[in-house]
């Protein structure tokens, strides 16, 4: 995420979000050890990632003299979020210690087939995007297979 700074030659921010992130998760690991117990430095870890990309857009935002609002895509974001989470109600009904490999290929199958529902209903991507992106170079790479063993 710091590639914006290397390219406007801003790179000595990027001393200060190093230490900031180790100091960070330093501090939280150890405090979420003592309470929570050995989780506890795992989830300071996925945090400071977290902290981490703050930190780089905070100064990217910064450098640039760009609005929060202009420098993500917040919509489109929150879109793929909200259609992600849709994606998955459906298996909340499975009980994980009985999925099967079967089960598990057709839920995943179903899930492909509610998500790119829920994102061309949403406008996230066309059927032609999808055809384009996803179906032609599977099967391009069917007909090559099946070339090479004929």
């Amino acid at each position: 995420m710091d590639v914006l700074m290397r390219v406007a030659g801003k790179t000595y921010y990027m001393p200060y979000v190093a230490i900031a992130s180790l100091v960070v998760n330093v501090s939280l690991a150890f405090l979420l050890l003592r309470y929570i117990g050995i989780l506890g430095p795992a989830i300071a870890s996925v945090f400071v990632v977290f902290f981490n990309a703050f930190l780089v857009l905070f100064f990217t935002r910064k450098i640039y003299g760009v609005a929060w609002k202009d420098l993500i895509p917040w919509w489109g974001l929150i879109k793929i979020i909200f259609v992600a989470a849709l994606s998955v109600i459906p298996f909340y009904a499975l009980k994980p210690d009985q999925v099967n490999l079967l089960e598990l290929l057709l839920s995943f199958a179903l899930y492909e087939i509610i998500f790119f529902t829920f994102s061309i209903f949403f406008r996230l991507t066309t059927l032609a995007e999808i055809k384009e992106q996803y179906i032609e170079p599977a099967l391009n790479k069917i007909n090559k297979y099946r070339k090479r063993y004929q």
